[in-house]
């Protein structure tokens, strides 16, 4: 019987804004481990296709064999998702979701091409965003989900994994996709037997991503859970032990006597977040800045607009100065202060100009006179986030409804810094200067306030404070108006 793998990653799309570099990683190191294994008849590989390109080479790969014995059939796609309704579909470099059908493969689609193999075990692995699927009865916070009716029938033993809930947004680093990269992680630290079923994957990823990620994988099974991805791990594991873009994390010798300077870094270092952790944390609170909520009377007394920058627009040369510190530069902001060159005018001596009327005061030493000199210096002129977050900056408009022309216009900004410990919201409150009936121009941001909070910490509450200090404030500035 034989085991059978379809492949699919996507990283160029045609709009730039939607690459994905993480998944040509992804799908690059997906195949080599099955490839090593020795274990699989026959794997499909494609990267960065159109939908139309994908579904020819999946019906021609189905084609070749839903006549034969098919144990296994394993579905691997990393790349963007898109969920209209009840229905995910995968997305392809040129899928327009303006001509949604004819640009992308819906999972269901998916499905019934898996369901003409009839594998005795059907297994896909999906990292996408929106991907958590319709395949339940009843949808609730655990990670293990019941197969409804219809699924029993179409599969013997399925194992079904989704980066995240049907709601949600997956993340990745530049080196793997976050839920890819713990699905490899758990086949390089599975150490109780040389073979790996699915279900230890599922319950290692299950289990680290409550602390890893902010979204929630889904998982779907049906079947005795005794299915092998590998019944020889040697080769595979080894692979992702020599894998530098894989983290590792460090481990000491346990046969070494933990000397007090070891016990104070490691006490430390439990306060700090690695890249993995540090960037699902940033962007998890990204996420909370984009959906930030308003109190009901802001939200009936204006008109609120969120808009994104991955630059600090306003005022960044006074968080650039704050940066040069001596103090803030211990603490290792992930971001360079920008320089910027100017001239001045100021007051130097300058030697005369020899000339006999000047002979006395050259004998008296007298030989220098105050002058206006133009000199070249420099200025911070602004930062550079080395951030790997798309955007870094929130400027948010309340512009007043039209049935309440006696109020002002007002915006709240907010710039992301952050180090391997803390993030830091500057944030601004004011007041717009009108332009117009309805128009008003943009935030200065002259004074720059700070709210705190250590990285490792972040949570869904992590800005209700920061929620409460922007309603409060706006509140006071409409009663002082009307005052």
């Amino acid at each position: 019987m034989r085991k059978l793998a379809l492949l699919f990653g996507v990283s160029e799309y045609e709009n730039p804004k939607n690459r994905l570099e993480a998944c040509k990683y992804d799908l690059q190191m997906m195949n080599s481990l099955l490839q090593s294994s020795g274990e699989f008849s026959d794997i499909l590989v494609s990267l960065d296709d159109t939908a139309s390109s994908a579904r020819d080479k999946i019906i021609e790969f189905i084609e070749k064999y839903k006549d034969e014995e098919v144990e296994q059939v394993v579905f691997y796609f990393s790349g963007h998702g898109y969920r209209q309704g009840n229905e995910f579909y995968f997305c392809f470099k040129t899928t327009d979701t303006s001509i949604l059908k004819s640009t992308t493969i819906s999972s269901q689609d998916m499905d019934e091409y898996l369901k003409i193999l009839e594998p005795s075990v059907a297994v896909k692995i999906i990292d996408a965003c929106y991907s958590g699927e319709h395949y339940i009865k009843d949808i609730d916070d655990s990670f293990y989900k019941t197969i409804e009716e219809k699924q029993r029938k179409s599969f013997n033993e399925i194992y079904f994994m989704f980066s995240s809930r049907n709601t949600e947004v997956s993340h990745a680093t530049k080196r793997y996709s976050l839920f890819t990269q713990l699905f490899f992680e758990a086949i390089r630290n599975h150490a109780d037997t040389n073979a790996i079923t699915y279900k230890a994957i599922i319950d290692y990823v299950s289990d680290y991503a409550q602390n890893s990620l902010s979204h929630t994988p889904i998982f779907v099974t049906q079947g005795a859970h005794m299915a092998y991805l590998f019944s020889d791990l040697e080769v595979p594991k080894q692979i992702l032990l020599d894998d530098s873009r894989l983290s590792v994390e460090s481990k000491l010798d346990e046969n070494l006597p933990c000397t007090e300077l070891i016990s104070r870094v490691l006490n430390d270092a439990s306060e700090y977040c690695n890249e993995i952790l540090g960037v699902e944390k940033l962007n998890f609170l990204v996420s909370l800045l984009e959906k930030l909520e308003f109190s009901d009377d802001l939200s009936q007394l204006f008109d609120i607009t969120m808009n994104p920058y991955n630059r600090i627009p306003f005022n960044s040369s006074a968080i650039g100065r704050w940066l040069n510190t001596p103090d803030v530069k211990k603490r290792s902001f992930l971001a360079r202060v920008e320089y910027e060159e100017y001239t001045a005018t100021e007051q130097q001596y300058v030697e005369k100009p020899y000339h006999p009327f000047y002979q006395l005061s050259y004998a008296a030493g007298d030989m220098y006179e105050l002058q206006d000199v133009k000199v070249k210096k420099s200025r911070v002129s602004g930062i550079k986030s080395l951030l790997e977050i798309e955007n870094i900056f929130f400027k948010f408009t309340f512009t007043p409804k039209i049935e309440f022309p006696n109020l002002q216009h007002y915006a709240v900004s907010m710039a992301l810094l952050s180090s391997k410990k803390e993030v830091i919201i500057f944030y601004c409150i004011e007041e717009l200067v009108i332009n117009g009936w309805n128009n008003a121009d943009n935030p200065k941001c002259l004074e720059w306030l700070q709210y705190a909070m250590p990285l490792k910490d972040i949570n869904l509450n992590s800005l209700t404070d920061l929620s409460e200090i922007i309603n409060k404030d706006i509140i006071k500035k409409i009663e002082q108006l009307l005052s």
